[in-house]
Order: C-alpha cells, then sequence, then structure tokens
C-alpha cells in the first residue's frame, strides 16, 4: 500500500466510475435505454462510424459480463444478434441522465467541456 491509498479512503463508486470512464460507455447504455433492444449493425449506424467494431464489441462484452447488457440470439433466418439493458442496466441509464441534467442545472458540464464518447478537453 502506498501513502497515497493509506490517506485517500476508497471510494464505494470507484468502480462504477471506472467502468463508466471507458470510452462509450456511457454512449451504449444511454443508446440502450432509449430502445428496447439494439442490433449491432444498428449500434455503429447511431454512432456514425465514430466508435470500431472491435471497440463497440469489447464494450458491450464488459457490460454483459457486469450485468447491465443482456446479449440475446434471436432465431431468424438469418440469425441476428441483439442487445438491451437488463433491470440493473435501467437502473443505471436512469442514474445517467439525472446526472446529466444535475450537470445542466449546475452549470457542471461547463466546467468539464466534455466533447464525444466521453473524452474530457
Amino acid at each position: 500500500m502506498t501513502a497515497e491509498t493509506e490517506l485517500v479512503p476508497s471510494c464505494a463508486m470507484n468502480g462504477l466510475l471506472r467502468t463508466m470512464a471507458k470510452a462509450w460507455v456511457a454512449d451504449i447504455v444511454r443508446l440502450l435505454g432509449q430502445a428496447d433492444a439494439i442490433r449491432f449493425g444498428a449500434f455503429r449506424r447511431l454512432v456514425q462510424g465514430r466508435v470500431s467494431a472491435r471497440v463497440l464489441s469489447l464494450r458491450l462484452k464488459d457490460l454483459e459480463d457486469l450485468g447491465v447488457v443482456e446479449r440475446r440470439v434471436v432465431a431468424t433466418s438469418p440469425l441476428h444478434v441483439e442487445y438491451a439493458l437488463t433491470p440493473v442496466g435501467r437502473k443505471l441509464d436512469a442514474v445517467l441522465r439525472e446526472g446529466e441534467a444535475s450537470s445542466v442545472h449546475s452549470g457542471l458540464l461547463g466546467v468539464f467541456n466534455v466533447g464525444d464518447a466521453g473524452t474530457a478537453r
């Protein structure tokens, strides 16, 4: 343990904040919060090609592992995969929306000057 970690107590939100800080995670949760389910290709169109297929796949897998996103294989011809928020994901989406509204109201968004995909300038 370093002197820094001894001086700063662990925050219960650290894990959530680390996950949400990854590029495209908040965007994925917010997009899924606006739909019942979204196919992978539709995600790519919605973000207008600003995220690679590899990164999108990794983020969806991370969120699936955390129980935020559910991956469904739909037995159609041809088969397709769609993604939806779990009940935990719906709660997270609500927290993100509430946080965004609070940030707008308090002026914090201007302080952080956030650009696309959560990249602070």
